[in-house]
């Protein structure tokens, strides 16, 4: 059961003990699900404790700009200073554009803030390696 659904994407809390964020089909997500769900990921992370996250990005749309943005100025510093976020494993989009925008805003990210990111083929790689950091 997800812990969070909207438009955009869905949040599930697994059991292993990460959170994961999959963006919706790009026939059926809406841009303006993801604040939303961003925030709401956001709040998973402080409320559970969690230091992983898998966010399945294999069906997702290109960001708006002011997405993109938003994410690089606002989300991202608050991401690292309000919770415990460590380790994060990226199954990228297949589409060229999507793909480039990630990997661009992914190493803004960590070299402004150090967010954590770890690129996967296959979901089930993503997970092994996942499953295999140190937390605590």
């Amino acid at each position: 059961m997800p812990y969070f659904e909207n438009t955009a994407g869905h949040l599930e809390v697994e059991p292993a003990g990460f959170l994961r964020l999959t963006w919706h089909s790009a026939h059926t997500q809406q841009r303006e699900g993801v604040r939303p769900l961003l925030e709401c990921a956001l709040q998973a992370l402080r409320e559970t404790g969690l230091e992983r996250a898998l966010i399945d990005q294999r069906a997702r749309l290109i960001h708006r700009e002011e997405d993109a943005v938003w994410m690089l100025l606002d989300y991202f510093p608050r991401l690292m200073a309000q919770t415990h976020y460590r380790y994060g494993a990226y199954l990228e989009s297949a589409e060229f554009f999507t793909r480039n925008e990630t990997r661009y805003l992914m190493a803004e990210a960590h070299t402004r803030y150090g967010v954590p990111c770890r690129y996967f083929g296959t979901e089930a790689e993503a997970v092994v390696w996942l499953l295999r950091q140190e937390v605590g």
